[in-house]
């Protein structure tokens, strides 16, 4: 980030006597708290100049505990993501065109987000996460990518359709694998970020199309979740289990991350299926069990690992995610908002007050008590999630219909979705059957 060169090492000194100012009353501070977040985070993007790729973050993280030494291709994406929110959220299109560049030029040649520099090291959850951006891309009416490309819905579609093919029955009944490919580590682990993820964007393609396949997929993950004991009816989510003992040992740590993602996949089904009870309680019990474990005195906390210094960079993105799916919970499910507005505000003046004392830098812990660590692009993330969600009540209304996803983009070859009347899939989703029997194992490689 611009805080590890010698010049912005020698500003930061001169330039962080005051906290990020915001009246989180007032879209207008709002606004302006988000876009000097957005801009330090995005003065690390140098992917849209000549001879870098699209996509791509080259800045490293601070040498600190928890580190790689990289940032991790799956976090790009949740940015871009962030970015398609904050023009949506702001009304600032000054970073559409590299936004727009970057979630076309990561896709891949099958249009489905396993691009080949990535397709062997990629997992799940990371395919998801772009998905999550194109998807994003069409609910927001962001900018349609040109003619000859397919449209941000056919993108999201087709990351769908490779995901449900991959669902594996002939381990824990059920489940997705965390990664992709056998030779990589976490294969035998089925975790909730990645089925979490894939029921989302099944919740969200059916809220879109009106597509009954989606609502009998994300219904079947969430019910073979329950099965096992990963996500319980007290809204506790786990993390995931292995498949080696067919997912009897749970492990039973838990990230807001994980909780933010089955949280709103559940809200949209609860909004998209006109309040089913069973999708509300569902969405509630999340939301309830959440606000019990991840908040400290009203502070958006990294319970697992934060208090103890252990959260990894990867881990700096979680509260940015969840702070998104909360502020989303209340645009699909409004009878959250008493809930969820107060959180949103009480963590955005902490965010941009306590973790924001320069807004190109910020924290990822964000009480007084302890925020002298460095920054890096999660913590920059999560402060600008947290910021700019507070506008969801300002923004106009998600998008619900395919027909919304207009543009040049082309749906050519779009899912073969239909339903029939009696409300049971007749379709499939690009050649993906909705889930009934054993389903097979099936790596759609990308080239």
């Amino acid at each position: 980030m611009r805080l590890f060169s010698s010049i912005a090492s020698a500003l930061l000194v001169a330039s962080t006597t005051h906290a990020l100012d915001i009246d989180v009353s007032s879209s207008d501070s709002i606004s302006n708290a988000a876009k000097a977040v957005a801009k330090g985070l995005m003065a690390n993007y140098t992917g849209d100049q000549k001879g870098q790729i699209p996509g791509i973050f080259t800045s490293k993280p601070p040498a600190q505990k928890g580190s790689s030494g990289e940032y991790f291709w799956w976090s790009f994406g949740a940015i871009f993501d962030a970015m398609v929110d904050y023009q949506y959220y702001t009304g600032d299109g000054q970073y559409n065109n590299a936004v727009q560049q970057a979630l076309l030029w990561q896709v891949g040649p099958s249009d489905d987000y396993l691009p080949p520099n990535q397709t062997t090291s990629e997992g799940n959850d990371d395919q998801t996460t772009w998905g999550f951006a194109a998807m994003t891309a069409a609910e927001r009416n962001f900018s349609a990518p040109p003619s000859g490309s397919p449209s941000w819905l056919k993108i999201a579609q087709n990351v769908f359709d490779d995901q449900a093919g991959r669902w594996d029955k002939e381990t824990c009944k059920g489940g997705l694998r965390w990664q992709i490919f056998t030779f990589n580590s976490g294969y035998n682990y089925k975790n909730t970020i990645a089925n979490g993820q894939f029921l989302q964007l099944a919740a969200r393609l059916y809220a879109q199309t009106g597509n009954q396949t989606y609502a009998t997929w994300a219904e079947e993950v969430y019910t073979w979740a329950q099965s096992v004991g990963l996500v319980n009816e007290d809204g506790s989510v786990y993390d995931g289990a292995q498949t080696e003992d067919d997912c009897s040992q749970i492990n039973r740590i838990q990230f807001s991350m994980n909780s933010g993602v089955w949280l709103y996949g559940s809200a949209v089904m609860a909004n998209a299926t006109k309040g089913s009870r069973s999708w509300t309680l569902r969405a509630q019990s999340i939301l309830n069990h959440a606000s019990s474990i991840y908040l400290n005195d009203s502070i958006i906390v990294e319970t697992a690992c934060e208090n103890t210094d252990a959260c990894t960079q990867d881990q700096h993105f979680y509260k940015g995610a969840f702070a998104r799916d909360l502020a989303r919970t209340v645009e699909a499910m409004p009878s959250t908002a008493d809930t969820i507005k107060p959180i949103l505000q009480t963590n955005a003046k902490a965010a941009a007050q306590v973790g924001c004392k320069n807004a190109d830098n910020c924290v990822f812990v964000w009480t007084a008590a302890k925020n002298d660590e460095g920054s890096d692009l999660g913590s920059q993330f999560s402060a600008l999630q947290v910021i700019q969600s507070n506008l969801v009540s300002q923004a106009k209304a998600t998008a619900n219909t395919s027909s919304s996803d207009s543009g040049s983009g082309s749906d050519s070859g779009s899912s073969n979705t239909s339903s029939s009347a009696s409300g049971t899939a007749s379709g499939t989703t690009g050649g993906t059957a909705a889930p009934t029997g054993a389903a097979s194992l099936v790596l759609r490689l990308g080239s």
